[in-house]
């Protein structure tokens, strides 16, 4: 910050929000510049927001600032008071964010409302029914959408937005198998269980045809002996019956 000059930075969170939940003054009217590094940039915001009570919070990655909160919409005013010659771009300080903060603009404000993506293989509907003004700030049309197919090789990882799609493509692939693994696993249950079905029917069937012919067995042997019985008495009987006449011709002489 240029000798001289005030950056006031209020950051906001949540829709309708009249008070800023951080706030810090970098520089003063002293005449000599003021340096702050991005580390001390994040302390005063995560402190003034601590102490505000706000899910606010920032951090350095990758030598940016990230900001981030509940799933609310973030909203920053930058305001610079002096006759020096610092100068803010707003898109430097939010991404997406237009307009430079200098001594003669004085104020800029800018908000960010958080991204939505869907990541899948099905087209889907948007519905804007009693909306005053359906498609302002959000980009979208009524109607079908159809889904863009991502492929991994062709995604730059080296960038935060590249990376987090990545891993959503990634993660939705691993739903995806695992949704395919376990409909494949239910399958497979109820293919055991019939296998398992006719195993018991097979075994059923083997031990009713066993009963079967061990009850067949046994009345045959019955009847074999019964008739090898008859067959012995009769042929008894027929043996005596022809002694008869040689034991009468024996009896006459």
């Amino acid at each position: 910050v240029a000798a001289g000059d005030t950056l006031k930075l209020n950051f906001y969170a949540g829709k309708d929000s009249a008070t800023a939940v951080a706030s810090l003054s970098l520089g003063n009217a002293a005449a000599t510049d003021q340096t702050y590094t991005l580390d001390d940039v994040v302390s005063m915001i995560n402190t003034d927001a601590s102490a505000n009570g706000s899910s606010l919070n920032a951090k350095a990655e990758y030598g940016k600032l990230v900001i981030s909160t509940d799933g609310e919409t973030i909203g920053v005013e930058a305001n610079l008071a002096g006759g020096g010659t610092t100068s803010l771009d707003m898109n430097k300080l939010l991404q997406g964010a237009t307009g430079t903060v200098a001594a003669a603009t004085a104020d800029q404000s800018a908000m960010k409302v958080g991204d939505l993506n869907i990541v899948g293989s099905d087209a889907y509907q948007s519905d804007f029914t009693g909306l005053t003004s359906a498609t302002t700030g959000l980009g979208l049309a009524t109607g079908t959408i159809d889904a863009t197919n991502y492929n991994l090789n062709a995604i730059d990882v080296t960038t935060n937005a590249g990376a987090e799609l990545a891993l959503s493509v990634i993660n939705v692939a691993i739903k995806t198998v695992d949704s395919q693994r376990a409909d494949l696993g239910s399958k497979q249950i109820e293919f055991q269980a019939l296998i398992d079905n006719n195993d018991f029917s097979a075994t059923q069937t083997r031990e009713a045809e066993s009963r079967i012919r061990n009850v067949d067995f046994a009345k045959e042997m019955s009847q074999f002996t019964l008739k090898q019985t008859q067959m012995q008495a009769g042929m008894a009987m027929l043996s005596q019956a022809n002694q008869i006449p040689s034991m009468v011709l024996q009896l006459l002489r």
